[in-house]
């Protein structure tokens, strides 16, 4: 039963990030940046700084916000 009901959600999210959930869906809204592209955008802004840790979650921020101001652009 749990196998089930896991599988279901994950049908669920899966159809949430491909966009089929039309209802939340707008024509003026920007599309998210991918996490894939946050994450390398992220990866890099570590790289530059030497590795220093402790700015993870500001590098995430900042590489998400990045990313929706060049969507927003194009």
């Amino acid at each position: 039963m749990q196998t089930i009901k896991a599988s279901r959600e994950v049908d669920h999210m899966t159809s949430i990030r491909k966009g089929s959930n039309t209802k939340s869906k707008s024509t003026n809204k920007v599309p998210h940046p991918k996490t894939e592209d946050i994450a390398l955008r992220a990866y890099y802004k570590a790289e530059a700084r030497g590795y220093e840790p402790g700015h993870e979650i500001q590098d995430w921020l900042d590489a998400e916000a990045e990313i929706t101001r060049e969507i927003k652009e194009k």
